[in-house]
C-alpha cells in the first residue's frame, strides 16, 4: 500500500478510535450494555405526571443522630403487574433517571416485564438528575455520595413501597433488581446484600469487584 494510503488509513483509525473513546469506559459502553434510550421526547411532559414520583429519603444511613431527609425521584408503571407477578426495580447509576425506562415498550426490562406480569420502577440515584440530597456539591457534601449509601437508599425505598402498595400488590414480595455498568454493580450488590428484599439480580457488564482507585484510560476491546 503507498505511504499516502497507509497514512490516510492510519488518521482515519485515530479519528475513530478518539471517537469510541467518548462512549467507552474501561472497554464497555458508558452504562454497561443497557445503553440510555433514545426516543422521541413528544408528550413527555403529560406522561411523566402519570410515572413520576418523590420519596423521601434518609441522608445518611449510618448515622442515627442525622434525621436529614430529601426528596429522591422515582417512576412506576403498574400497567404489566398481575396478582402474583414480581416488582422489577430498575437501579439509577452515574447519570439522570428517566420516564423511557418505565415506558419503552422495546427495552429488555419492559419485555421481561411484560412477560412475567411485574410492576415496575426506576429509582434515581443520590445526587443525580434531580435526586439532590444536598443545596450543592462541595467536598464536605459528597461524603454522602456512594454506593454503600445508594444500596440504603434503594432497601429503604423497597421497604417502603411494600408498605405503600400492599393493597395493589397480591402475594407480591419477590422484587427483581436490573442495572448496567455501575447500577449493574449495585444491583448485584442488592441481592448479596439484602436477600430478605431481594430475591434476584440482573447485573449488566456491572464491575462487582469494587477498588479504591477506580482509574485506567479508554480503550476499545
Amino acid at each position: 500500500m503507498p505511504k499516502p494510503c497507509r497514512l490516510i488509513f492510519s488518521l482515519l483509525g485515530l479519528i475513530a478510535l478518539a471517537n469510541a473513546s467518548k462512549f467507552m469506559i474501561m472497554g464497555r459502553p458508558r452504562h454497561g450494555f443497557v445503553p440510555t434510550p433514545i426516543f422521541s421526547t413528544e408528550g413527555d411532559t403529560v406522561a411523566a405526571a402519570n410515572y413520576q414520583y418523590q420519596f423521601r429519603q434518609i441522608l445518611d444511613h449510618f448515622d442515627d443522630m442525622n434525621n436529614q431527609t430529601w426528596l429522591q425521584q422515582y417512576w412506576y408503571n403498574p400497567s404489566y403487574y398481575q396478582p402474583g407477578g414480581p416488582i422489577f426495580l430498575m437501579l439509577g447509576g452515574e447519570s439522570p433517571a428517566g420516564l423511557k425506562w418505565v415506558t419503552e415498550e422495546s427495552l429488555t426490562f419492559m419485555v421481561l416485564a411484560k412477560k412475567y406480569n411485574a410492576a415496575v420502577f426506576q429509582l434515581e440515584h443520590r445526587f443525580y438528575g434531580k435526586s439532590r440530597p444536598t443545596p450543592d456539591q462541595s467536598i464536605a457534601n459528597l461524603k454522602w455520595l456512594s454506593s454503600r449509601q445508594a444500596l440504603e437508599d434503594a432497601a429503604t425505598f423497597i421497604r417502603a413501597m411494600n408498605d405503600m402498595y400492599s393493597y395493589q400488590w397480591v402475594n407480591s414480595s419477590k422484587w427483581v433488581t436490573f442495572g448496567g455498568s455501575y447500577s449493574g454493580a449495585l444491583s448485584a450488590w442488592m441481592r448479596e446484600r439484602h436477600p430478605e428484599l431481594v430475591a434476584g439480580a440482573i447485573a449488566s457488564s456491572g464491575p462487582v469487584f469494587a477498588k479504591m482507585d477506580f482509574s485506567g484510560k479508554s480503550r476499545c476491546n
